[in-house]
């Protein structure tokens, strides 16, 4: 559901609010799929990366490469 929610979102143009009546969820519903969605590819970008471009650490790999 959190893929559906954040495609008519970002790809689709819709609001929260519309996305919800699409779906017969509440608002709250849909910004909690999306925030989760987000935060889930931070975290997958973050491990291919080595590290959280938001929060500035450097994954101890990369350091012992160095």
């Amino acid at each position: 559901q959190q893929r559906i929610i954040f495609r008519m979102i970002k790809e689709n143009g819709l609001t929260a609010k519309q996305t919800a009546e699409i779906l017969q969820l509440s608002p709250r519903t849909v910004e909690t799929h999306i925030y989760k969605a987000v935060k889930r590819i931070e975290e997958e970008i973050a491990g291919y990366l080595g590290y959280s471009p938001k929060k500035k650490t450097v994954n101890r790999m990369i350091l012992m490469a160095l």
